[in-house]
């Protein structure tokens, strides 16, 4: 049994409009092209064609200063957030990119975290339970998507309240396996476990990605997860039509918080 700490995630995926805004602030316009718009109905969709990982490492970051631009705005005295993915040098995100431990900056969620999320308190086969009948109504998938991403949100949310948990487009995790060679010499993925407070995401690293997307019902499940290898010919990271769900560690709660929420 795996502990899994307080965190925070979001209640859709990010879509492509609010992927357009972190480009259009950061200069970078390489994302929404025609080959986006023959996958994604409209501008509401998750965005995921073209998106790397790195991209998504870089998006993190320009969210966190965002929140700490809001703070120092807003005189709170709050302390700032921490990067969880430390760039290169500024601007630079690739092979060399840092994961940071114990950051509380905005991040992608670990596969602990997600499957939490995804199960909402269910050990069915799907956060609803184990009738396949009722996945249309909760999950975008071959069936019923036309082979297109469709709106978030745009069927059920389970009982955490979070959508298209089991449909519309993979999503990328925070965790980065580790390539080993093993002694009669084959490659080897050592799960993620940061024992350092840096950990290096590199060439020969593979990266993590959960959900379904819009393919066969049966890989739409809780723990479905897959291990994605480095692309040869996309840009760093790149994978095709993965998409992301924003997450970040739950901030600490003090007295005044709790006498709040009563």
């Amino acid at each position: 049994m795996h502990k899994v700490e307080p965190f925070d995630i979001a209640m859709t995926e990010t879509t492509v409009s609010q992927f357009l805004e972190f480009l259009r602030a950061t200069g970078n316009r390489h994302f929404w092209n025609e080959a986006e718009k023959q996958f994604a109905m409209h501008k509401h969709c998750p965005a995921s064609r073209n998106l790397g990982w790195y991209d998504v490492a870089r998006f993190c970051n320009w969210l966190t200063d965002q929140e700490n631009e809001r703070r120092e705005a807003s005189g709170s005295g709050a302390n700032p957030l921490r990067y969880c993915y430390e760039p290169l040098d500024i601007g630079n995100y690739g092979h060399g990119v840092n994961l940071v431990e114990g950051a509380d900056g905005f991040r992608m969620p670990t596969l602990l975290e997600w499957e939490y999320a995804c199960r909402a308190g269910s050990h069915a086969r799907w956060s609803f339970g184990d009738n396949p009948d009722l996945l249309p109504q909760y999950a975008r998938y071959y069936d019923n998507s036309s082979e297109l991403t469709w709106p978030v949100g745009s069927c059920m949310p389970n009982a955490y309240g979070l959508f298209d948990m089991h449909g519309n487009v993979l999503e990328f995790c925070h965790d980065v396996y580790r390539v080993e060679i093993s002694q009669n010499g084959e490659s080897v993925s050592v799960p993620p476990c940061l024992t350092n407070e840096r950990f290096e995401v590199n060439a020969s690293s593979r990266f993590a990605a959960s959900g379904g997307d819009l393919y066969k019902r049966s890989l739409l499940t809780v723990t479905r997860r897959i291990e994605l290898k480095q692309p040869t010919s996309k840009r760093p990271g790149n994978f095709g039509y993965i998409g992301v769900r924003i997450a970040r560690s739950a901030p600490e709660r003090t007295t005044d918080d709790l006498t709040a929420d009563r």
